[in-house]
């Protein structure tokens, strides 16, 4: 189960940010520059033989993007109560680890082996177990069936944050590079409905004695 505060973070850095589902439990601290404001997206997580590996962002979509304010003071209370519950647990907190293969690749792991490097992700529980991508399909059948959003899921704050930043007239090519599509046509491709509705709005009308 997830806590208040790790749910709202999960979801925040969904709504707010625009990463993908892979990529916000892939987080660690260190891909989070306090100092400037920013966050490095680096890697996702992704499952295979039921075992989540760290790989590359879709796409090879490395990126930095600008963190609100509200957001980096979530992710600072949410750092430091991580600190406070590693000294509460002490030697019962869970370290996470992990393990890199004869090919390269690498997974998640509670053992921590002799070629293992200690993981500090963000999206854990107090006693430090890692939070899986699953957990947020049972927050999200909660929001299905209990408050009645059938067509609500977890992509779907991705795309409304996309959809605002072009309502209030950010640059496609902004969004495209935040998002960490593969190319600008892509992000038109997806969100041509906000574009249109945008000139739509801001296009003089051709009564405008202003055009004459």
């Amino acid at each position: 189960l997830l806590s208040r505060r790790q749910r709202q973070m999960c979801i925040r850095d969904r709504y707010k940010c625009g990463l993908r589902l892979g990529e916000v439990f892939g987080l660690m601290w260190e891909d989070i520059d306090f100092d400037n404001g920013t966050l490095n997206i680096n890697r996702q997580v992704q499952i295979h033989n039921n075992k989540w590996f760290l790989e590359n962002p879709k796409y090879d979509s490395f990126r930095t993007i600008e963190l609100d304010n509200t957001t980096l003071s979530e992710l600072k209370k949410m750092y430091e109560h991580q600190k406070d519950c590693e000294q509460y647990y002490n030697e019962y907190y869970n370290n996470i680890y992990c393990e890199t293969l004869n090919d390269g690749s690498k997974f998640i792991t509670y053992d921590p082996g002799n070629s293992c490097e200690v993981l500090h992700l963000v999206q854990v529980r107090d006693d430090g177990s890692w939070i899986q991508p699953r957990a947020m399909m049972h927050c999200f059948r909660v929001i299905h069936n209990k408050l009645g959003f059938s067509e609500l899921d977890f992509h779907s704050l991705r795309h409304t944050h996309a959809s605002v930043l072009l309502a209030n007239g950010a640059d496609v090519k902004y969004v495209q590079e935040r998002l960490g599509h593969k190319n600008v046509a892509t992000t038109l491709d997806i969100y041509t409905h906000v574009t249109d509705t945008c000139l739509l709005y801001t296009s003089p009308s051709p009564r405008d004695p202003k055009t004459s």
